[in-house]
């Protein structure tokens, strides 16, 4: 009785023996590594080991198995035409029939050289002044300084009251007309709200920077525009280890044969040129640390991590050089609230308490869309597309709605003083004259 309800009684064992010959499981075997290969080898070694591993796998499959050769060989175009017909319908699902142009759409970032930008060294930025790329399907107008955006005059005009923000790539709106980023709509909004003077807002924001980076931008960029106040992203994952230096890398072209360029796995060729091929592979990253945390809730013994120790001491150290760089202007941080968790409330909870306690030392406002409520939702509602979690247009405008709201009274307040200061000055130069 025992013995015949295991798993390993001669009993399971024969009739799985009647199912499937040993042949048969060995062709079960090359289909799965067939398709298990190039999902784990892909953009992780080059192209062409990939290619030698999954033929190699073909071939051995082919001689070793002969009576099932036109099975294997349905299989493995089943999954080319897969991958073929699944990028065309998702390029024509997310952008219409325009989406069809490889040159146009692609998922490369802008520092890949897959993506259609041109590069100039003398740029702030590396990107060619003056240039209009294709970034996502969406034209990007780089100006004279290298960032995204119209030029702004250095001089600026008396009536004028300008804010620089710096952030990654979430501002930068890759895939998102210029007019629809959240700097332009803040500017916008500020603009309607019958302020004392116009309000200007100048986006410096780079993609693939983390905050030692975004200091130097406002460190050695930002005094060009003469700011009145300095916006600064802080969210918890942009934090590196201290101390604080920036590696700010400019883009810049890649003298590589074309060849080269696809066969090499640093230039990703399959994930920064191929929709389908980037969610799989995007696929591939997350699931693992998907399973690892819904593992460790599953666990009963399983307690809340600590704060990091010198959590508060990096803190104090981005307030201290944000505030000693934006000087004379108003330094205010933002948090952008991030997009695929839309029914979470206690998000970063230690690192957002430990700034609303740190910042207001340093006289420096916070903006948190944590706060925002998005539960009414879903993540897809407020994406790019599957595969790039950047914020669409409805996201862009839901921060800066919630920005504006918090910045007006601060910049209502800073304007006034800035007008009173300007009339006493102007009083003491009368008064010298006699």
């Amino acid at each position: 009785m025992e013995r015949s309800s295991s798993i390993f009684s001669s009993e399971h064992i024969s009739i799985l023996a009647r199912l499937a010959t040993r042949r048969q499981i060995g062709l079960a075997v090359c289909c799965v590594l067939l398709a298990l290969v190039p999902f784990l080898t892909i953009d992780r070694l080059d192209l062409h080991i990939v290619a030698v591993l999954t033929f190699g796998i073909l071939i051995v499959g082919l001689r070793l198995l002969p009576e099932y050769r036109r099975h294997m060989v349905f299989f493995f175009l089943s999954l080319v035409l897969f991958v073929l017909i699944g990028e065309i319908c998702f390029r024509v699902m997310y952008f219409g029939p325009a989406g069809l142009s490889f040159r146009s759409y692609r998922p490369a970032g802008y520092g890949s050289p897959w993506s259609t930008f041109e590069y100039d060294p003398s740029s702030f930025t590396g990107l060619k002044p003056g240039s209009i790329a294709m970034l996502r399907g969406k034209p990007f107008r780089v100006n004279s300084h290298g960032f995204r955006g119209r030029d702004v005059e250095s001089s600026k005009p008396e009536d004028v009251y300008r804010i620089v923000l710096t952030g990654a790539s979430a501002m930068m709106g890759p895939g998102i007309d210029e007019d629809a980023i959240a700097p332009v709509i803040l500017e916008k909004i500020l603009n309607e709200r019958d302020l004392p003077m116009k309000v200007q807002v100048v986006n410096l924001s780079v993609g693939a920077t983390r905050i030692p980076e975004m200091l130097f931008v406002l460190q050695h960029a930002a005094p060009l525009y003469q700011p009145d106040m300095e916006l600064l992203l802080a969210n918890r994952n942009l934090l590196p280890a201290l101390p604080l230096k920036p590696a700010f890398k400019k883009a810049r072209h890649v003298n590589e044969p074309l060849w080269r360029l696809v066969l090499n796995r640093k230039y990703n060729f399959c994930s920064e040129c191929f929709f389908l091929l980037n969610l799989i592979l995007d696929f591939r990253h997350d699931t693992p640390r998907a399973l690892c945390s819904r593992a460790s809730e599953l666990l009963p013994l399983t307690q809340e991590k600590p704060a990091d120790a010198d959590l508060r001491e990096k803190i104090i150290s981005v307030l201290d050089q944000f505030t000693t760089i934006a000087s004379p202007a108003q330094p205010v941080i933002f948090l952008l609230r991030p997009i695929m968790a839309t029914d979470e409330r206690e998000l970063e909870k230690d690192y957002r308490t430990l700034l609303k306690e740190l910042a207001p030392r340093y006289s420096t406002p916070l903006i948190d869309t944590y706060d925002l409520d998005l539960a009414a939702f879903r993540p897809s509602d407020l994406i790019l597309y599957p595969g790039d979690n950047h914020p669409n247009e409805t996201a862009h405008r839901i921060f800066a709605e919630h920005m504006a709201g918090v910045l007006e009274p601060i910049v209502r307040k800073d304007m006034l003083s800035r007008k009173d200061r300007k009339r006493s000055d102007n009083r003491e130069d009368d008064s010298a004259c006699f």
